[in-house]
C-alpha cells in the first residue's frame, strides 16, 4: 500500500462520515433550521395529525395562552375572525402578539405535518437530532470507557481475574438485553443521563471480549516479550504496545454500537421508557403514530428514515476504519 493510498479515505467511511456530518451540522443548527418551538402545542384540533405541506396561519395571544392555527385569517375594525374548526372566531387585534406589518399573523408552511398535538414535525425531527446523536455518542463512548477497561484487567490479569470477569461478561451477555434495559430504566427516574448511564453499561460486553481476545495474542508477539526483557512495566507495555495494537476491533466495533445504541433508545422511547417530554428524541415521534390514526404515516416514516439512515452511516464509517486501520484486511 503506498502513501498516497493510505493518506486517501476509503470510500464507506468518507461516505460515512459525510452523511454523519450532516446530521450533526443540522442538529447543530437546529434553530436556524427549524424557528418553531418542537415541544410547544396548539390548543386547536385544527393543527393536529396535519399532512406534510399544509399550511396554516399561527395565531399567537398576549398572556400565555396557547397559540391557535386558523385555516383563513380576516382583519375587521380591530378585529381578527379565525376561521377553524369550521366556524369563525372573533378576537380583539389588540390581544394577537405576533401581527405582522399587514395586521395578519405569520402563515406557517409545515414541511413535514404536525403530530397528535399539532407539534410541528419538521422541528422535532431536527432538534431531535441533538438529543438522539448525544445518547448514542456518549452512551458508546461509555461503553467503550468500560470495555476496554475490563477487557484490558482480565487479559492482563489472567487467572481469577479473567475467569470472574469473562463469567460476568457472559452473565450479562445471557440475559434479554431488551428486558435488561427495560428492568433498569423502570428503577431509574427516566431522563437524559440515565438513558446515557444505561445504555452504555449493557453495551460494553462485546468489546470487552474483543480487546481481551486481541490482548492475548499480542502477549506472545515478539516485540511484546522484546519490551519485557527491556525491563518495561506492565503498564508501560500496555499504554505503549498492546492497547494501541489492540484498540482497532474496539474502535469498529463502537461505530457498529452507534447505531445500536440510537435504534435501542427509540425503542424505549417507543414503549414510553425514554425521555420525557416535551424533549423531543426520534423514538418518541414514531411513537405519536400509535395514538392517532393509521393515516398520520408521516409520523412513522420521516424519523425512521432519519434513524436508518444514522445507522447506515455509523455502519459506513465502522466499515471504513476496519479497512483503514487494520492492516490485515
Amino acid at each position: 500500500m503506498t502513501a498516497r493510498r493510505r493518506r486517501r479515505l476509503e470510500p464507506p467511511l468518507a461516505a460515512g462520515l459525510a452523511i454523519t456530518g450532516a446530521l450533526a451540522l443540522a442538529a447543530a443548527a437546529a434553530p436556524l433550521l427549524a424557528s418553531a418551538d418542537p415541544g410547544h402545542p396548539f390548543d386547536s384540533a385544527a393543527g393536529k395529525y396535519l399532512t406534510p405541506g399544509v399550511g396554516r396561519f399561527v395565531v399567537e395571544f398576549e398572556g400565555g395562552r396557547l397559540p391557535v392555527l386558523a385555516e383563513r385569517v380576516e382583519r375587521r375594525d380591530g378585529e381578527l375572525v379565525l376561521h377553524r374548526l369550521g366556524r369563525a372566531e372573533a378576537y380583539p387585534a389588540a390581544a394577537v402578539a405576533n401581527l405582522g406589518p399587514d395586521g395578519l399573523p405569520p402563515r406557517r408552511t409545515f414541511v413535514l405535518g404536525t403530530d397528535r398535538l399539532g407539534r410541528d414535525l419538521w422541528a422535532r425531527l431536527v432538534h431531535g437530532a441533538r438529543i438522539s446523536l448525544a445518547i448514542g455518542l456518549l452512551s458508546t463512548a461509555l461503553a467503550l470507557t468500560l470495555g476496554i477497561a475490563v477487557g484490558c484487567a482480565a487479559a492482563l490479569g489472567g487467572g481469577v481475574a479473567d475467569a470472574v470477569l469473562m463469567r460476568l461478561v457472559d452473565l450479562v451477555l445471557a440475559f434479554p438485553r431488551l428486558f435488561l434495559l427495560i428492568a433498569v430504566v423502570a428503577l431509574l427516574r427516566p431522563g437524559g443521563w440515565a438513558i446515557v448511564l444505561v445504555l452504555g453499561c449493557t453495551t460494553w460486553m462485546t468489546i470487552s471480549r474483543l480487546v481481551r481476545a486481541e490482548i492475548l495474542a499480542l502477549k506472545r508477539r515478539d516485540f511484546v516479550t522484546a519490551a519485557r526483557a527491556m525491563g518495561q512495566r506492565p503498564l508501560a507495555i500496555l499504554g505503549r504496545h498492546l492497547l494501541p495494537n489492540a484498540v482497532t476491533p474496539a474502535l469498529v466495533a463502537g461505530g457498529l454500537l452507534v447505531g445500536d445504541v440510537i435504534l435501542a433508545e427509540a425503542a424505549l422511547s417507543f414503549l414510553g421508557l425514554g425521555i420525557p417530554d416535551p424533549v423531543p428524541t426520534w423514538g418518541k415521534t414514531i411513537a405519536d403514530v400509535t395514538a392517532g390514526p393509521y393515516e398520520s404515516w408521516w409520523l412513522a416514516l420521516f424519523p425512521g428514515l432519519a434513524i436508518a439512515l444514522t445507522v447506515v452511516a455509523f455502519n459506513l464509517i465502522a466499515e471504513g476504519l476496519r479497512d483503514t486501520l487494520d492492516v490485515r484486511s
